[in-house]
C-alpha cells in the first residue's frame, strides 16, 4: 500500500511474467516478506527441533547411565516399547519375539558346551488377559501389594502354558522342579521362575540346533532356565526375560542373565 500512498513504482519478473508500477512493488515486497517469514519459521522449527532432539537424548543418557553396564556389555534403547537393558557383546542377536540372543562361543568352546540362549519377549494387556483368563479390570488400582498378588496368578498360569508348549516341542521333556522368587525391578515388583527339565538330544537337533553339539543324539541333556515376568501397567505390557544353558554351566551363564536383568530401566 506504500508504493500506492508514495506513488513508487518498480519492475518484477515472476515465471517471465513481468509486473511494472505501483502494483510491481506491492508484489515484489509481498513475495519477499513471505520468503523471510518462512525462512524464520523454518529457522525456529529447527531449533525446535534440535531442542527437543537434546532433550530426549539427555532423557537417553540419564536412563542408560542409571543402568549398571558391565564392561564387555552394550546398552540397547528400544525407544518403541520404552525398554532399556544391556548384553554381552559377544553375544549374536537374532530375530525373535522381541529380542533374542545366542551366546557367541570359542571354537574349543564349541566342543565342550552349547551356547547360552537369551530371549526377550513382550504380550500386551489385551492377549494377557486372553491367555491367563484374567479379569478386564484385573490391573485397576494396581499397587505393589496388588502386583504382588497378581504376580502371582501369573507365575502359576505361565508355568501350565510353559509346560503345554515345551511339551509340544520336545516330547520327550521331562520336568524336574520349578522355584519361584520375587524381585524388584526398576521399582516394580516382578516373579522369577526357576526350572529344571531333560531332553532328548536328537530333539534338540529337529527343532534347530547344531548336530556338532551334541555326541550322542540319543542322550538326554538336562537343562536350566530363568525367567523373569514384569507387569508394567503404565505400559500395558508384559515383559518376559529368559535364559536356558545346560545344567553344567548355568552358574556362568546365570551371571550373565543377572547382569542383564539388573539394568533393566522402563522409559
Amino acid at each position: 500500500m506504500m508504493f500506492f500512498y508514495f506513488e513508487s513504482s518498480a519492475d518484477v519478473v515472476i515465471n517471465n511474467l513481468k509486473f511494472s508500477g505501483a502494483f510491481a512493488g506491492f508484489v515484489g515486497t509481498f513475495i519477499l516478506t513471505w520468503e523471510v517469514y518462512f525462512k524464520i519459521i523454518n529457522d525456529v522449527n529447527v531449533k525446535k527441533n534440535k531442542e527437543y532432539r537434546e532433550i530426549i537424548d539427555q532423557l537417553r543418557f540419564k536412563v542408560i547411565k542409571g543402568a549398571p553396564c558391565p564392561k564387555d556389555y552394550e546398552p540397547l534403547v528400544d525407544e518403541k516399547y520404552k525398554l532399556v537393558f544391556t548384553y554381552p557383546t559377544n553375544w549374536i542377536p537374532e530375530h525373535g519375539i522381541l529380542y533374542k540372543f545366542i551366546e557367541n562361543l570359542t571354537e574349543e568352546d564349541k566342543q565342550k558346551r552349547t551356547p547360552a540362549k537369551f530371549t526377550i519377549s513382550r504380550m500386551d494387556r489385551k492377549k494377557l488377559i486372553s491367555l491367563y483368563k484374567l479379569k478386564n479390570d484385573f490391573d485397576k488400582n494396581l499397587d505393589n501389594e496388588k502386583l504382588k498378588s497378581l504376580n502371582e496368578i501369573i507365575s502359576e498360569r505361565y508355568i501350565l502354558n510353559f509346560k503345554r508348549k515345551m511339551s509340544r516341542d520336545y516330547p520327550s521333556i521331562k520336568f524336574e522342579d520349578f522355584d519361584k522368587e520375587l524381585l524388584i525391578v526398576d521399582s516394580i515388583p516382578s516373579q522369577k521362575i526357576y526350572c529344571n527339565f531333560l531332553i532328548i538330544a536328537k530333539e534338540l537337533i529337529e527343532e534347530g540346533e547344531k548336530k556338532e553339539w551334541y555326541q550322542n543324539e540319543e542322550e538326554f541333556i538336562k537343562f536350566r532356565t530363568s525367567i523373569l515376568l514384569i507387569y508394567n501397567s503404565r505400559l500395558n505390557s508384559l515383559f518376559e526375560f529368559s535364559s536356558w544353558d545346560n545344567y553344567e554351566d548355568y552358574n556362568q551363564s546365570s551371571i550373565t542373565f543377572n547382569n542383564v536383568v539388573n539394568s533393566i530401566r522402563f522409559i
